[in-house]
């Protein structure tokens, strides 16, 4: 041990949960699957981190094969975020690609509007569309914008990108999530 030595601080740290909140069949939830609460994933150690208090991660990480989905099913997937460092966390970009099999819903929330963001509960609905908000939907085979962080440039399938921007590490503006549906095809 060295003496004098500053002590090692935990860096910036954002967590990150994906669900399935609803599945809406002909504009209707579905019956048979409690969306409203948390379940936990005994394969995921961050369900259980107590910034969760804040924000809890409600639905489902699969669907039962027992309720099988159909052509026309719109699912709603959520993914939330913590960031539980020491450190606010900066530049925040999220990238998810449209699951193979299904199609993006540009008007999940309202005219024109298919992205739902939670910034510590301040809920915003934004566009489809690369305008003034921060979130975007790609179609399948449309250049994605230079410097994203998406896994799979080729964009195949559909992308969603939002920018959150910076995200603060203190309780209480810690914490949200992006929501958006897709429809099986």
């Amino acid at each position: 041990m060295i003496v004098g030595s500053p002590i090692p601080t935990e860096p910036e740290r954002l967590r990150g949960l994906k669900r399935i909140t609803n599945v809406y069949r002909n504009g209707v939830p579905i019956s048979g699957i409690n969306f409203d609460s948390f379940i936990d994933n005994p394969n995921d150690p961050i369900d259980n981190l107590p910034g969760w208090f804040q924000l809890s991660p409600v639905g489902v990480f699969d669907i039962s094969p027992q309720l099988p989905l159909e052509i026309g099913d719109e699912v709603e997937y959520t993914m939330y975020f913590l960031a539980d460092g020491n450190r606010p966390v900066e530049n925040v970009r999220f990238c998810d690609s449209i699951p193979n099999g299904t199609s993006f819903v540009p008007n999940s929330f309202g005219s024109g509007t298919g992205i739902s963001v939670n910034l510590a509960n301040t809920i915003t609905a934004n566009t489809n569309n690369t305008d003034g908000d921060n979130g975007n939907f790609f179609a399948p085979g449309t250049q994605l914008p230079p410097n994203n962080f998406c896994p799979n440039q080729d964009n195949s399938t559909g992308v969603v990108i939002v920018n959150l921007g910076t995200i603060n590490h203190t309780l209480g503006t810690n914490f949200g999530f992006i929501r958006f549906r897709v429809k099986v095809d």
